[in-house]
């Protein structure tokens, strides 16, 4: 039984931990694709993405989990059949009463319920849970930040990224921040903030490896809207 929620265990730390090494590894990853046209033409490397792959990582965290012996073993069971039918609801009350009987599912069944809930379109539940996924995330601010934008509370998404490149001092964060500021734009039908967030995150990085990447990004949008630099 010990060697069995040991194995949960590691297999919860490998999934909440691969996002956060995304984390760590997203602003290299866009230094080494300036290098290279025909990646840059292809990648969206936003927190904004790095969001969502917290979320979707515990999906197989989830199911390791669910699938574990010991206690509560028909509970999860039930939930992960819930989920699995498309009864996204009631499977995320049956993930909340295993939280609450064995708190140490948290950091995988934490980010999962705050995807269900953000699907079901329940605003309240998804910040609650996504407030405890905070606490174990390398980046919260901009994790909540991203939350939000997909609730589409982009006033709010908007106002913690603002304070959190208020902040910032390193031209790489800068960079980051303002894409995910920018996609958020996009989401909300704004392309002039979109073009603005753009050229902040080119200014804050010019002369370093990651100017290509961000002047790539802003010259696409610009395209896309028929813009020229002088509208920029």
């Amino acid at each position: 039984m010990k060697s069995l929620n040991r194995s949960t265990q590691r297999s919860q730390r490998h999934g909440v931990y691969a996002a956060g090494a995304t984390i760590s590894s997203f602003a290299l990853f866009a230094s080494f694709c300036s290098n290279f046209p025909a990646i840059r033409n292809v990648i969206t490397m936003t927190l904004v993405a790095v969001t969502l792959l917290t979320m979707a990582v515990a999906v197989p965290a989830a199911t390791n989990v669910m699938q574990s012996s010991g206690a509560g073993t028909d509970l999860r069971k039930q939930a992960l059949s819930l989920e699995q039918s498309g009864q996204k609801l009631k499977a995320a009350e049956a993930y909340e009463q295993i939280l609450k009987a064995d708190p140490s599912t948290r950091m995988v069944l934490a980010p999962r319920l705050v995807a269900i809930y953000t699907q079901a379109g329940e605003t309240n539940k998804t910040l609650e849970w996504a407030h405890v996924v905070m606490k174990t995330n390398p980046d919260p601010q901009a994790y909540l930040a991203g939350v939000n934008a997909m609730l589409g509370k982009y006033s709010e998404a908007q106002a913690i990224l603002e304070a959190e490149l208020a902040k910032a001092k390193e031209p790489r964060r800068k960079m980051l921040l303002n894409w995910q500021l920018a996609d958020m734009h996009e989401k909300a039908g704004k392309p002039e903030k979109v073009a603005e967030a753009l050229g902040q995150a080119h200014k804050a990085v010019r002369g370093t490896p990651d100017e290509a990447a961000t002047q790539h990004r802003l010259d696409q949008h610009n395209r896309k809207h028929n813009r020229t630099e002088s509208d920029v």
